[in-house]
């Protein structure tokens, strides 16, 4: 029987008995499914998340804090790089304004006129016995002046500084309202003293001072003074030289001027005897300029 058994179960498989306790189907359900917590529950497969989702989480949530760093220290750096390039804007601005008023203030300088009193000329025939006298004014600069108005005072006292015969003029002093154009030269009535005066070997002055503005809208007034002795070189020519003082160009040069004629003042090389307001000392039969014409001291 064993044989026909062994011929029967011939080509079949035998069945293995289950040693593992979790095949145990009283450790099973009533359907033979296993409850062993040793099983573990099926695997749901998931997809994997971008990585925007995974960061923001859903559209419409607070941005990440991270991002928001990044964001704002982006934004940091934008604004820095505007003030900087403010800045920058700014300085080179500037410095075309600086150059702008530079060039100007050049043009200005090398436009503006300059009036002053360049020497003296002397009419020895007009009249017998005079030297008739004419001051000379030039205009250096590159365009005319406009309100030009001057002073002369011609005498035989030293000097005082003219801006003070301008403020305060004298009967005798003589006002005068011409324009001089660039480049050129003006002469003006500077009086008549006679020649026997200078046969004593004395000094006659023939002193101005000049006052106008240049045609740049908000110009200053400029002032210069100017100042001259005459001499008697010889017999038939007089001779003159410019003053120790008021010979000025500019307001600097003036200024400076008055600071060496007030110390000399100080240190007694001076000795004014006359106001700036009072008419000076003028010699018997001298014609001096005036704004009316020629006036001449007669005789007692």
């Amino acid at each position: 029987m064993s044989k026909r058994g062994d011929h029967k179960n011939k080509g079949r498989a035998k069945n293995i008995k289950p040693t593992n306790a979790l095949n145990n189907n009283n450790n099973g359900d009533e359907k033979g499914n296993p409850t062993s917590p040793l099983v573990s529950a099926p695997i749901t497969p998931q997809t994997s998340a971008s990585p925007n989702e995974s960061q923001t989480g859903k559209a419409g949530d607070v941005p990440h804090e991270g991002l928001l760093e990044q964001y704002t220290k982006s934004l940091r750096d934008w604004t820095g790089g505007l003030v900087f390039v403010g800045l920058i804007t700014v300085a080179v601005l500037s410095l075309q304004w600086w150059t702008f008023e530079k060039t100007d203030e050049t043009n200005r300088a090398g436009l503006r006129p300059y009036i002053s009193g360049v020497g003296l000329s002397a009419d020895i025939d007009r009249f017998p016995g005079y030297w008739a006298l004419k001051a000379t004014l030039e205009n250096s600069g590159g365009t005319p002046p406009t309100q030009l108005r001057y002073v002369i005072r011609s005498s035989a006292d030293f000097s005082l500084d003219p801006e003070e015969i301008f403020q305060r003029p004298s009967e005798t002093d003589a006002f005068f309202e011409p324009t001089i154009a660039p480049k050129g030269q003006i002469h003006v009535e500077a009086g008549m003293p006679t020649v026997a005066f200078f046969d004593s070997k004395k000094q006659w002055y023939v002193s101005g001072a000049i006052h106008y503005r240049d045609q740049f809208s908000g110009s200053a007034e400029h002032i210069s003074k100017f100042c001259f002795a005459i001499v008697k070189t010889n017999v038939t020519r007089p001779g003159y030289d410019p003053c120790p003082y008021w010979n000025c160009v500019d307001e600097k040069a003036c200024t400076n001027d008055r600071a060496r004629y007030d110390k000399a003042v100080r240190d007694g090389e001076i000795r004014p005897t006359k106001k700036s307001a009072d008419a000076p000392d003028i010699p018997v039969g001298t014609a001096i300029p005036s704004a009316i014409g020629m006036v001449i001291k007669a005789l007692p």
